[in-house]
């Protein structure tokens, strides 16, 4: 009976033992080292052009590039979206198309879109790369 109780105080001690070294990170010189590389906290900023706003639906047109193309991305906002301006908060009413524009996360709901005025001859490449559209109108 002692003899049981030994070995079963030992089998316990040594998988305390094991258990311990697995769980406690390596050591390399004064630095933890883990098994796994630290995650990335922060949302990617993506960036590029509105294209266009709907107000009503709370969204914004952009247009990314991706991989060497032109790809048109829908941002979904909603009453906890962050808008800036040049830095200055605005709303989505004051965004235009043709602003340059960041936002966060990359899909889901923007946290924030942070837009940029754009100068003189970005307005004047704007308007050549997309000419207002024809209107059929009866006269």
């Amino acid at each position: 009976m002692a003899g049981r109780i030994a070995r079963l105080a030992l089998a316990g001690a040594m998988v305390m033992a094991v258990t311990s070294m697995a769980a406690a990170p390596k050591k390399r010189g004064n630095v933890a080292a883990t098994t796994r590389p630290a995650q990335k906290q922060e949302a990617k900023m993506v960036r590029g052009a509105i294209a266009s706003v709907d107000i009503e639906n709370k969204t914004l047109d952009v247009e990314v590039k991706r991989k060497q193309e032109m790809q048109m991305v829908k941002i979904l906002t909603n009453e906890d979206t962050e808008f800036l301006l040049d830095g200055e908060v605005v709303t989505i009413v004051d965004l235009r198309a043709g602003m340059r524009v960041s936002f966060q996360p990359e899909s889901g709901i923007a946290t924030r879109v942070s837009a940029k005025t754009m100068t003189a001859s970005e307005q004047k490449e704007f308007k050549e790369k997309n000419p207002p559209k024809a209107t059929n109108e009866a006269k």
